[in-house]
């Protein structure tokens, strides 16, 4: 079984595919996958191209969640379909999502799942299985302990759901399970296509963001092709059988030590032009940005590099239930690394807040965002294009944050799901009881090149709220 279970005792399993009951399904029978969504099933496996959510069930009841599945792959069809011609073609065909019940030798199920757990309590498929339809599109596994607790992980192509997709369809499925009434989701596949820029348009858009007018070449053929996909392959290896990408640092803070940082962050007094206030997270990644400082060189001429990953529905007029497997954003943040060694935590955290409510991550900047990787992926430029957002010069440090904190955790009809954990990344913030979990990608501190003294004193600071100012 996992490569784990030597650690947790013996267990017993059982996979059934299930599929939707095809009767409210009268649509096409395959669908060409947008350029834009390909782009993350060519990923590996370590940069979350088939990613997990990982769910503890205060109970189990396996015949609802399975009854209620099928339902739910009638109002999204392309759940249970597979991938062909190397991803460029989804078959709504019906196949199924295959369902794994393992029946655990364990006493309940852990109240903090392990990160590493996911290798034993999630089900991975290679992604080039996925492409070529080799393997479903999504998988579920249900881990059932001696209490009658479970683990229920959800899996699939980042092609298929990006994170809000994936958190729409457990939302629909729970719903099911309950005994609602649910809509199916929005899909506005023809819409999406007109927002596709032109050519020229294209082109303005990529010298406008990011500096470069990128043009097909041999060199992005063979390294789409040939080079990443082998890279890939060795990198799933290293994900599934030693779990690499997944040893992130893991920080808790309490809703009070959020309320906290809020208050602490919430400037005083700014200009006529800027708001007088800033969101949670804009607080926190703020705080977590001077904690950083000790990595940072007092003489530097470099910048510190802040990215969000934005879900960028609401800038491109569409609803927040829209199915997609891209619908988001790589926003970056470039602040002088002399600046973020002088600010203090409201003047830092007022500069995001400005940064993302009216420059770079205005609902404006984030449509041009989307429109150019998506009409890159279609020319075949998008590694050009990814290039210069992850590898700007002159970066000192780099932190990128994916806020998933705002996720209702379901509730499958035998109470509230209590936890959560998923290799999604890069750092991300999740639900927790009574506050907010940080995931902290380490690749924070590779960055910024420092020493393991310098990360310890970087995490202790990360935990050293701000004192309360009088």
């Amino acid at each position: 079984m996992g490569c784990f279970q030597w650690l947790f005792g013996q267990s017993r399993s059982s996979t059934e595919v299930i599929r939707p009951s095809m009767k409210l399904y009268d649509g096409p029978t395959e669908m060409i996958v947008p350029k834009g969504e390909q782009m993350f099933g060519m990923m590996p496996l370590c940069f979350a191209t088939y990613p997990a959510i990982a769910l503890r069930l205060p109970k189990c009841d396996e015949k609802r969640l399975k009854q209620s599945l099928s339902k739910a792959l009638d109002l999204v069809p392309k759940a249970a379909g597979r991938y062909k011609e190397d991803g460029e073609i989804i078959q709504l065909n019906g196949a199924g999502v295959p369902f794994t019940v393992v029946k655990s030798s364990e006493e309940s199920a852990p109240v903090r799942i392990e990160e590493k757990r996911l290798l034993d309590l999630a089900t991975f498929h290679r992604p080039w299985s996925v492409r070529q339809g080799l393997c479903a599109a999504a998988a579920i596994k249900l881990t059932i302990y001696k209490d009658g607790s479970g683990v229920l992980a959800f899996s699939r192509s980042h092609m298929l759901f990006d994170g809000g997709s994936a958190w729409t369809f457990l939302g629909i499925w729970a719903s099911l399970a309950k005994g609602d009434s649910v809509k199916a989701p929005a899909y506005q596949q023809d819409y999406m296509q007109r927002l596709l820029p032109g050519d020229g348009e294209f082109q303005e858009l990529a010298m406008k963001k990011y500096g470069v007018s990128p043009k097909a070449s041999i060199f992005s053929k063979v390294l789409k092709r040939i080079v990443i996909p082998l890279v890939g392959a060795i990198m799933d290896t290293f994900f599934l059988h030693g779990g690499w990408s997944l040893t992130r640092h893991r920080l808790f803070f309490s809703d009070d030590d959020l309320a906290r940082l809020k208050e602490e962050a919430t400037p005083k007094e700014v200009p006529a032009n800027m708001d007088n206030w800033v969101t949670t997270q804009e607080a926190l990644c703020a705080h977590m940005l001077l904690a950083f400082r000790p990595l940072l060189k007092k003489d530097s001429a470099g910048d510190v590099q802040m990215m969000f990953l934005l879900d960028a529905r609401k800038a491109l007029s569409l609803p927040s239930n829209q199915i997609m497997g891209n619908g988001l954003t790589f926003t970056s943040i470039s602040i002088p690394t002399q600046q973020v060694l002088s600010m203090d935590l409201p003047g830092l955290a007022s500069h995001l807040h400005q940064a993302l409510s009216v420059k770079e991550g205005s609902l404006e900047s984030q449509k041009e965002l989307w429109r150019t990787i998506t009409g890159a992926c279609h020319r075949g430029v998008e590694n050009d294009i990814m290039r210069k957002i992850h590898k700007m010069k002159n970066i000192d440090l780099k932190f990128a944050v994916n806020n998933s904190s705002k996720r209702a955790l379901p509730d499958f009809g035998s109470g509230r799901c209590q936890s959560v954990i998923t290799n999604a990344g890069p750092t991300i913030f999740l639900p927790a009881d009574g506050g907010i979990e940080v995931h902290l990608d380490p690749s924070v501190f590779s960055s910024a090149g420092c020493t393991k003294a310098q990360r310890e004193e970087a995490l202790r600071a990360m935990t050293a709220l701000p004192k309360k100012v009088q």
